[in-house]
């Protein structure tokens, strides 16, 4: 039950966005049975305003939520890369979420890009993912956006004239348009801010070193559970107790590496 619960707990983003899909898609089916056996405009035009307009903005909700679900994975990973580089025990699931729920997270010394071959593991970068106030303002755009959107429908329902119809439905458009924007910036910040813990913990083993030379000449790097040979600096090889070999002694079944240039 425990770990249920602790499942829910994780996955309620992604449970409760494929839910509204799943509702947006069926208001969107009724709303066409409502219209097709409609005989006026102005009524068609209110489902339009109601149905259709409703399950468009429930279904972008749903869309949201899931790629909100996504990125929270992606974090998740990150954090036990972190803990693993730092030479720390994995973070307690339930420690995870609820740093995620609150928008804090560990106190830990200010990110910045260090040289793997220098990085100690206190001195490894962080950053955490958007806060309660990005999640607070994000929903205060979606529930405006769903006050255009009633807006709309209303306007569109308590008249018979097709003009007044078609405005409340212009209306309405509106909303949904509005919440699209919130949907597509929710992302995008999120997005971005992975993006940017990614390069802040990862940079500094994927960044080349330059080098003025390969060492000795003929002679290249190996290093234990590497499947590649390495040119002298070569940021692969930090953490590893590499050795010399010359160039013609090296296993044939070890490639070259393609971050320092080795040949």
């Amino acid at each position: 039950m425990h770990a249920l619960l602790l499942w829910l707990r994780a996955e309620w983003d992604r449970l409760l966005g494929s839910a509204l899909i799943v509702a947006g898609g069926a208001s969107l089916v009724a709303t066409y049975q409502a219209v097709a056996n409609d005989k006026f405009v102005a009524e068609q035009l209110a489902d339009l305003a109601s149905g259709g307009l409703g399950g468009m903005f429930l279904v972008a909700v749903g869309v949201m939520l899931r790629l909100q679900a996504d990125l929270h994975d992606e974090w998740r990973k990150l954090d036990r890369i972190e803990a693993a580089l730092r030479g720390e025990p994995l973070p307690d699931p339930a420690e995870v979420l609820a740093e995620a729920r609150s928008g804090s997270s560990v106190a830990r010394p200010a990110a910045r890009v260090l040289e793997p071959a220098l990085a100690t593991p206190a001195e490894l970068p962080t950053l955490s993912p958007p806060g309660r106030r990005a999640g607070v303002l994000a929903a205060a755009g979606l529930v405006v956006s769903a006050v255009v959107v009633a807006l709309g429908y209303h306007r569109a329902a308590d008249t018979g004239d097709v003009a007044d119809a078609t405005t409340g439905l212009g209306i309405g458009v509106a909303g949904l348009v509005l919440a699209g924007v919130v949907v597509g910036l929710v992302h995008l910040v999120g997005r971005t801010r992975l993006g940017a813990r990614k390069g802040h913990l990862l940079g500094g083993f994927l960044r080349p070193v330059p080098v003025a030379a390969a060492g000795e000449s003929g002679f290249v790097l190996v290093a234990p559970g590497l499947s590649r040979f390495h040119r002298d600096g070569c940021p692969t090889l930090s953490r590893t107790t590499p050795t010399r070999l010359r160039r013609a002694d090296v296993d044939r079944s070890l490639t070259a590496c393609q971050i320092c240039g080795a040949s």
